[in-house]
């Protein structure tokens, strides 16, 4: 399928879209930033609905600290804001994406403040050095 901007969007199958967030929060939590991203990914590109940019963020999140782990300083930034915006925006509650990332919300805006408030230089001791929370499902009672 087509997307509005041409690009190829995939369609997820019956149970798909469930298992794909359960192992990109398996692999977010494990600190496999790449494959996480690979599988947030998916699912922000297949979900039609508003709440797809909580998928976006987490592949924003996951692809700062990879960056950060590559010492790109620069770009774990960029990622780290835009993930903070979007988180913004979105809100920090559990929404209908299926996982809470109120605390993971959080931490990213307090990490990008930092970087604000005290440029980061060309490091990024606060990232490098920040446990992030991990991620959960919601309780199907808030979702």
């Amino acid at each position: 399928m087509k997307g509005t901007m041409g690009r190829h969007v995939p369609v997820l199958a019956p149970g798909q879209r469930q298992a794909l967030l359960a192992q990109g929060m398996a692999l977010f939590n494990a600190g496999e930033w790449l494959a996480s991203h690979e599988a947030f990914e998916l699912l922000w590109r297949a979900e039609p609905a508003a709440h797809r940019d909580i998928y976006k963020a987490l592949v924003q999140v996951a692809a700062a600290m990879h960056h950060a782990g590559r010492e790109n300083h620069r770009g774990a930034r960029r990622l780290l804001g835009r993930a903070s915006e979007l988180f913004a925006v979105q809100g920090t509650g559990c929404p209908e994406a299926g996982v809470d990332v109120g605390a993971l919300a959080a931490q990213v805006h307090r990490l990008a403040r930092q970087c604000v408030q005290q440029p980061c230089g060309d490091s990024l001791d606060a990232l490098a050095g920040a446990v992030l929370p991990g991620l959960s499902g919601c309780d199907a009672k808030q979702a």
